[in-house]
């Protein structure tokens, strides 16, 4: 359902005031936070990176973006999940995606700061103590809030994917993240 949310804001026009002009590439590079929904683990969360290069073209924008996502090592505890055995590790979910989106400005075109909301299809893989399943079709979406100048921009972002098939029973990443964005 977020996902669903994202696309369909991600597909909402402007006004011509408040549409910001970025054209041209952009890479980002984020570092943050994230867990998966739907599943019981050792582990709630663990850290994340993300990369993403993007080409504006007025206020909409497409990229291609790579992450990962891993549980913190906790040695070998167990703690028992009500069925005799222990629960499982966070799994290391690695993902590539397309994604499209749009992009505002919170004030006038001159403001540094800006909103991005992207949506798209992703390919997924999980594992646990390095047993990779196959590569799995997903849905990931973001929320960008971005300062800063012309070249140079923190972003802060907060993202989700929807996966139906990663280990465990988990059903997909939600994750928080800040970084830059050179332009």
């Amino acid at each position: 359902m977020r996902v669903a949310v994202l696309i369909v804001l991600s597909l909402v026009t402007a006004s011509g005031a408040g549409a910001q002009a970025h054209r041209g590439w952009a890479v980002d590079a984020t570092l943050g936070i994230a867990s998966v929904y739907r599943g019981t683990y050792l582990s709630s969360a663990g850290p994340a990176i993300e990369s993403i290069v993007s080409r504006g073209f007025h206020s909409a924008v497409v990229g291609l973006t790579a992450s990962a996502q891993m549980g913190v090592p906790v040695g070998d505890k167990c703690v028992p999940d009500g069925r005799g055995g222990c629960l499982e590790k966070l799994p290391t979910i690695r993902a590539i995606g397309l994604y499209v989106g749009h992009d505002w400005a919170l004030t006038q075109r001159t403001s540094p700061w800006s909103v991005r909301v992207a949506a798209g299809p992703g390919i997924f893989t999980g594992s646990v103590d390095s047993q990779a399943p196959p590569a799995v079709g997903g849905l990931h979406g973001r929320l960008d809030l971005v300062s800063g100048g012309r070249h140079l921009a923190f972003v802060t972002s907060a993202r989700t994917a929807y996966v139906p098939a990663l280990p465990l029973g988990a059903r997909g990443t939600v994750a928080l993240a800040m970084g830059f964005r050179l332009r």
